[in-house]
């Protein structure tokens, strides 16, 4: 069975396509890549109110828990690494 690998991606605009060569390298290498796109970005809503680090990992929490991603590798870029950090 792969092991989950989820990206969370950085502050930024654009959209999540230029995270594609590195998740078929990943999933070539054996991992289930997830990148979920956080709130306020790659065309999601945003928050009602300013968002902290922990809203935001709570945000990716709960994004786990419905995957039923248990023990998953976490790989943050840029925001996204903050976002990890606050994970641990």
């Amino acid at each position: 069975m792969a092991k989950p690998l989820v990206i969370l991606h950085g502050w930024g605009r654009g959209d999540l396509k230029k995270w594609q060569p590195t998740q078929k390298i990943l999933h070539q290498a054996g991992f289930k890549v997830f990148l979920p796109p956080l709130p306020g970005f790659f065309g999601q809503p945003p928050p009602q109110k300013p968002w902290t680090l922990a809203d935001y990992a709570d945000y990716v929490t709960g994004y786990l828990k419905h995957h039923r991603l248990n023990q998953p590798i976490i790989l943050g870029h840029s925001f996204g690494g903050s976002v990890a950090i606050k994970l641990i």
